[in-house]
């Protein structure tokens, strides 16, 4: 377990075998990803590739079925899980 600088993010799941994700930054710039039962660690630039694969994918989902992303993150997050975001930025490649 690394020395962790900031927790960046955290999704907490009611009904799935993964009970949550957190998102950690620590020392010396690594990133950790990790719940119950896996933790990946990523140098600063590959987490910044990955994450702009997941903003890019979910961008791809939300119009491949036509979903208004607000309206489907607050179904989400009243429905099914609690999700703490500190803050989201997507800027066009």
């Amino acid at each position: 377990m690394g020395v962790i600088q900031k927790i960046l993010g955290k999704a907490e799941f009611k009904e799935s075998k993964s009970e949550y994700f957190v998102i950690e930054f620590n020392k010396n710039n690594w990133i950790h990803i990790q719940n119950n039962s896996i933790r990946i660690e990523m140098t600063l630039e590959e987490f910044t590739h990955f994450a702009s694969c997941v903003v890019e994918s979910a961008n791809k989902l939300i119009e491949y079925k036509n979903l208004n992303p607000t309206v489907y993150i607050m179904l989400k997050i009243i429905s099914n899980f609690s999700i703490q975001i500190s803050m989201i930025k997507i800027n066009a490649i």
